[in-house]
């Protein structure tokens, strides 16, 4: 059992953000704006969820060098966002300021003295540092200890909580110790009669608060998730002007970072995980640092549920498609145990970063490439036999496509997939053509990254392009391909050469192959065309 976890009254010290100032920080104060707008408000209780690696404790660890008492925190942000605010010296080392990180307080994996020495470890703290409020007091509980200081005018506290949802996710079967926590919360924070000690409460994790007993007992709490941000929309992440300024630093292809690590889509911004920049600056190598800061078990546990529809749509988010799915942001389900349809997993893997939610348009996806080799790799692990079939004549089509440019098989094989996962009603869409073609080439992760889909190329916008990974970079060529439903696969290829979509891949290839995929709505017949080019190596 671990004896002690991490609790911080950091009235005295704030060394966590000046290494975090040391490390290439891009500034993200903005949050402090924002949260100084709520101090002591109705709003002041938040609770804010990102996925691992998505900057939650270097914005703990500014909110805590920012509000602490007895120290002077002007010279660790000047010149950062924040110090440009209005509110800015009204608040800055004005509260009392308790950090907690809940992540420190789990002993041998059964929960059984989490409460024990978190209430042992906190209450000691805070008498630390108020000692004369705790002379000749038995102060059993944090909410006595807290209100003992208040009580004594000592000033309101500010509270940070990192982690808050890891008990509910490590132990969520164990329904005593759950329902003990989310008591816990709600005697701190929900009692009328004690939230005036309060200037703000920040809680940080993975995942929102649960919906259905936790939503009741804490709906006192504002969230911003991965589905609805809000105001800090732009708060955690880096967005794609800040990514362009670190590739520009630091000699990076921006736009081979961007079809590496884009994909999380926040109204006004794109947002980048930033672990996993950080590291592509480092290493200067593009692939996939996710598996280095969390692991695809939670996937592969997903995958295995057999729920109706959800092994097709994640085949369809391998290939590259996006799902238009209505979301119910006000249901979400962060205990597996729970999950009842499709729709609960796909949500709960949108809060963990492996999914991406558009909201504009509705759309559900794989963000990057990086998270496309985790699923793979996840698809291994789950090895579904039912799909064993399917993967069989997609390796085929790539075979037919690469290596023996032999039209009449891919047309073939395009069509029997065609026919298989098409409904009667949507078999003579164009844009379902195209989610068709990308399910066909589902084998292609192999050899290339997520496919680029309607990519702004030399005079217009390309169907789908495949560019090789860094493996295969010198040995396959870039594919192109141009989608035609009812005129010719002769009219799609000219549409690539007229619309030179060629250059736009030069540089991540050695040559392409320009695929031209027709289908005639009336004979229910596909054709397909290919022409080959070389890229000699002083174009690229």
């Amino acid at each position: 059992m671990k004896n002690s976890g991490e609790v911080m009254l950091v009235n005295d010290k704030a060394n966590a953000f000046k290494e975090d100032l040391k490390d290439g920080y891009v500034d993200k104060t903005q949050l402090i704006s924002f949260t100084n707008s709520i101090v002591s408000s109705k709003s002041k209780f938040i609770c804010v969820s990102r996925p691992r690696r998505f900057g939650k404790s270097m914005a703990v660890h500014a909110l805590v060098a920012y509000y602490s008492k007895g120290l002077d925190s002007h010279e660790i942000f000047k010149g950062l966002k924040i110090s440009k605010d209005a509110t800015y010296e009204k608040y800055i080392n004005q509260f009392n300021t308790l950090f907690i990180n809940l992540q420190r307080y789990f002993d041998d994996g059964t929960g059984e003295h989490f409460f024990e020495v978190l209430n042992k470890d906190v209450i000691k703290k805070i008498s630390n540092e108020f000692p004369k409020v705790f002379e000749n007091k038995n102060i059993v509980t944090i909410k006595e200890a807290l209100s003992e200081v208040y009580q004594a005018g000592y000033g309101k506290f500010v509270v940070v909580i990192d982690e808050w949802d890891m008990l509910l996710r490590d132990y969520g079967e164990n329904k005593s110790l759950t329902d003990a926590y989310i008591n816990l919360l709600r005697s701190l924070f929900r009692d009328e009669e004690f939230t005036d000690m309060f200037a703000l409460v920040y809680m940080t994790g993975i995942l929102p608060i649960k919906r259905y007993k936790t939503q009741s007992a804490l709906n006192n709490f504002i969230e911003y998730t991965m589905l609805n941000p809000g105001e800090l929309e732009d708060a955690f992440g880096f967005t794609e002007d800040e990514v362009k300024l670190i590739c520009e630093q630091n000699k990076v292809d921006f736009k081979a970072t961007k079809m590496w690590y884009d994909g999380y889509h926040f109204r006004d911004y794109d947002i980048y995980n930033p672990y996993a920049i950080t590291n592509l600056v480092r290493f200067k190598n593009f692939t996939s640092y996710w598996s280095s800061s969390s692991t695809t078990e939670p996937v592969i546990e997903c995958l295995k549920s057999n729920f109706k529809g959800l092994r097709d749509e994640i085949m369809q988010l391998v290939s590259g498609c996006k799902l238009t799915k209505e979301i119910d942001i006000s249901q979400t389900k962060i205990i597996p145990e729970e999950f009842a349809e499709a729709n609960d997993v796909l949500v709960y893997l949108v809060h963990l970063g492996y999914l991406s939610y558009n909201q504009s348009t509705r759309s559900v996806s794989i963000p990057n490439q990086e998270i496309r080799s985790e699923f793979q790799k996840a698809l291994k692990a789950c090895n579904w036999t039912e799909y064993n079939e399917e993967i069989k004549k997609s390796d085929e089509l790539i075979e037919a496509t690469l290596g023996y440019r032999d039209v009449q098989r891919m047309a073939k094989l395009i069509g029997e997939y065609h026919q298989s996962h098409t409904s009667i009603l949507d078999y003579n869409n164009e844009e379902d053509l195209k989610y068709t073609v990308l399910g066909a080439f589902f084998s292609a992760i192999k050899y290339y990254n997520k496919p680029l889909l309607e990519q702004p190329t030399g005079k217009g916008f390309a169907d789908i392009i495949y560019l090789p990974n860094y493996e295969n970079y010198r040995s396959k060529p870039a594919l192109i391909i141009e989608l035609k439903n009812g005129h010719s696969a002769e009219d799609a290829l000219k549409q690539i050469k007229e619309k030179n979509y060629v250059d736009f891949v030069k540089p991540y290839a050695k040559g392409a192959l320009l695929i031209g995929i027709s289908y005639d709505p009336k004979t229910k017949a596909h054709s397909c065309l290919i022409e080959e080019e070389r890229f000699d190596v002083s174009e690229t």
